[in-house]
């Protein structure tokens, strides 16, 4: 049985060669013509490969001067994946935006000034859905990746093999940028492969030296993570036991006004 892929370049060859759908009247759309009326279909400073290089036959098809076009696959995601890979093959956690809705909910497939065709800039695009996300981005103290960088410098977009779509487990992440002993599961050359951190990012991050055992954080022999958090029930013990990834009212993204106060809530 032919692939999905193998299946949608010979409808695309038949397409071109003007043999399938002649009898209804249907013919492939020629690109020049759409843009004629539709340029803001190839302008932006990102437009898609597709609308670039081969036109808009490449996903569309029907009669142009009637209006009546569709696509050459049967659903969005299938006609993107003809094409692009699937990000969420071999996932642990794939991104549930990609089950509940298609490809272009976040990517327009014409053109966008935003990279890789968002539709906003990221950080606008994921608190579009995460909303509670999008109140901490905006509390006094933010977390500079998120600010500088955007969520994707911790999250993956579409599929990950950690919880909450980060780029590696959470303290394996922390340790990436603010412990110089870290180890290689947790070197940022692992942990940011395939995206490009911006540098100052790693230059200007605060230090926590720890220990070889993971302690010292934030006094001596104090672990940073191992067994169940006090705090929070059900919940592994991490640098987010004490600390707010996204953004805090309180300085060093604490989860609460003063350390003292934050001590007592484990240490009674």
């Amino acid at each position: 049985m032919p692939s999905r892929r193998q299946s949608f370049f010979s409808n695309l060859v038949l397409l071109a060669a003007g043999v399938a759908l002649t009898s209804a009247g249907f013919f492939p759309v020629v690109g020049q013509e759409c843009v004629d009326c539709h340029d803001d279909k190839n302008e932006g400073k990102v437009v898609h490969a597709a609308v670039r290089d081969f036109g808009c036959d490449s996903c569309h098809t029907g009669d142009a001067e009637e209006h009546d076009i569709g696509l050459v696959a049967d659903e969005i995601t299938e006609l993107c994946l003809a094409c692009h890979d699937d990000p969420t093959d071999g996932m642990d956690f794939p991104h549930e935006a990609l089950e509940m809705g298609s490809c272009i909910d976040c990517h327009d497939p014409h053109t966008s000034n935003q990279p890789r065709l968002l539709l906003e800039p990221v950080n606008a695009l994921c608190t579009a859905c995460h909303e509670d996300q999008g109140v901490d981005l905006n509390l006094p103290v933010g977390h500079a990746p998120l600010t500088v960088d955007g969520c994707t410098a911790c999250h993956m977009p579409h599929g990950g093999h950690a919880p909450a779509l980060l780029r590696a487990p959470a303290n394996a992440l922390c340790e990436a940028c603010h412990v110089p002993t870290a180890g290689a599961t947790s070197a940022p050359e692992a942990v940011f492969a395939g995206h490009e951190l911006p540098g100052q990012l790693l230059e200007q991050a605060p230090r926590v030296p720890l220990s070889a055992e993971g302690r010292d954080h934030p006094v001596l022999k104090h672990p940073v993570g191992g067994g169940d958090d006090p705090r929070r029930e059900g919940r592994p013990f991490g640098c987010t036991s004490c600390h707010r990834p996204h953004g805090s009212s309180h300085r060093k993204l604490l989860v609460a006004a003063s350390s003292w106060v934050l001590c007592i809530q484990c240490h009674r």
